[in-house]
């Protein structure tokens, strides 16, 4: 384990973006794969964390013995990584794209990959895929410049589709969720222009802020795929939150009016923990029910008591 602290961040950071961009993957995937206008983001979650989980550091250090694989498994890298690219393309453009732009970005995508692989097969011998310096990279600079160049097209196109339809949704989820895909792919674009001013230029600087680059992208990947689950989230803890603190007073007046009840009454335990429906239409048949209680039992209160009433749930700020 490296002693440097910077360098121990970073791994660390890279392997929790890892973890939770597969959680968010895995999560979301029953979802994805019923809904056609959702694959395609999906997808380039799943081959972003694909090519995060290739790249992980520990990867490499566990597999000594397999040396020669090594630059296979940075090939492979770098081919789910564009084909990644591509599917975000695919997704931000979906609803806008003609017909023969989808093909010209099936056509752009397979020329990087093939262009990526010929570049690869006819390099020297070489291990890792690595931008040593400036003009010096394995295998090669034109590969280097393929891969950052195919990257940071992407990359631009989905950041300025995301700001420019998230600015424009109604949905606050949607809105959500396509800034935070749009930060993080601008995250990922400035990692490939960091690899690219490391090819061009003399610039050590840039090396200790490309390592956190790729986590900080997957969490905030990760984030954009979870938004809908976590608006799930806090919608069942309001309805919860109503169903536990309106139970007692639903309770003693079902007790007086109990033919406004449509099912016999339970522990509100029961209500929260092993539901008979959704708890979203547990919490609004009770609402519902203890409203008409209340208008029925009006009708047995005169008019000084009702007074009374008021005034006190005035006094006790409850809203009318």
């Amino acid at each position: 384990m490296t002693s440097d602290p910077g360098v121990s961040f970073a791994a660390l950071l890279s392997a929790l973006g890892t973890v939770t961009l597969w959680s968010a993957v895995l999560l979301r995937a029953p979802s994805a794969l019923r809904s056609p206008n959702q694959r395609g983001l999906w997808l380039a979650a799943a081959a972003a964390a694909a090519a995060m989980t290739l790249h992980w550091p520990v990867l490499h250090a566990r597999l000594p013995l397999f040396d020669a694989y090594l630059h296979h498994l940075d090939l492979a890298r770098n081919l789910i990584g564009v084909v990644s690219a591509a599917a975000v393309l695919h997704f931000v453009t979906m609803a806008t794209a003609s017909g023969r732009l989808k093909k010209s970005l099936y056509v752009l995508t397979a020329g990087a990959l093939t262009a990526l692989v010929l570049l690869d097969a006819t390099a020297p011998a070489h291990g890792l895929h690595l931008v040593v310096d400036r003009g010096t990279a394995t295998p090669s600079v034109p590969y280097w410049l393929v891969l950052t160049g195919t990257h940071l097209l992407a990359n631009g196109v989905c950041v300025a589709m995301c700001q420019r339809y998230g600015a424009r949704a109604d949905d606050p989820q949607l809105r959500a969720a396509l800034w935070l895909f749009g930060l993080g792919t601008a995250v990922a674009g400035l990692y490939w222009a960091g690899q690219l001013v490391r090819l061009l230029t003399d610039a050590p600087w840039v090396t200790p802020l490309l390592a956190p680059a790729m986590g900080v992208h997957g969490l905030l990947r990760a984030a954009a795929l979870l938004v809908p689950a976590l608006c799930a989230v806090r919608r069942a803890g309001t309805d919860i939150a109503t169903i536990w603190r309106l139970s007692p007073l639903w309770r003693e007046l079902i007790d007086v009016v109990p033919e406004v009840a449509l099912s016999r009454p339970r522990p509100r335990v029961l209500d929260v923990l092993w539901p008979l429906a959704p708890w979203r239409l547990v919490a609004y048949r009770k609402v519902i029910e203890t409203r008409d209680a209340i208008l029925i039992l009006q009708g047995y209160a005169d008019l000084d008591t009702a007074d009374t009433a008021r005034a006190r749930a005035a006094a006790a700020r409850v809203p009318a």
